[in-house]
C-alpha cells in the first residue's frame, strides 16, 4: 500500500522513497531544476496561464535526469553491443 507523505500526513498518497544526499548534491538538483522549469516555461509560452504544466520539483528533477542517462547511456549501449 503507498504510504502518506508529509510532517502532518498529507493526505495524498503516492510511491516515492525517501533519498539522502549532501547539501552540495541538492544544490546541483536546485540547479538543474530551474534550469528544467526555464526550458518548460519557454518552450510553453503561448499557452494560456490555466494550462501551464505543473512546477518542476526536486522528484520530477531525478525522474528526467535518470530517463536522460538511462536513454543516453544505457541504450546507446545496446544498440552498439547489438543486446
Amino acid at each position: 500500500m503507498n504510504s502518506l507523505i508529509g510532517h502532518n500526513k498529507a493526505p495524498r498518497k503516492i510511491d516515492y522513497k525517501s533519498i539522502s544526499v549532501n547539501k552540495y548534491c541538492y544544490l546541483n538538483l536546485i540547479e538543474a531544476r530551474d534550469h528544467i522549469q526555464k526550458l518548460r516555461d519557454q518552450s510553453n509560452s503561448t499557452l494560456d496561464e490555466k494550462d501551464f504544466l505543473k512546477k518542476c520539483t526536486i522528484p520530477m528533477t531525478i525522474e528526467i535526469l535518470v530517463e536522460q542517462y538511462l536513454l543516453n547511456n544505457l541504450a546507446l549501449e545496446r544498440s552498439i553491443n547489438g543486446k
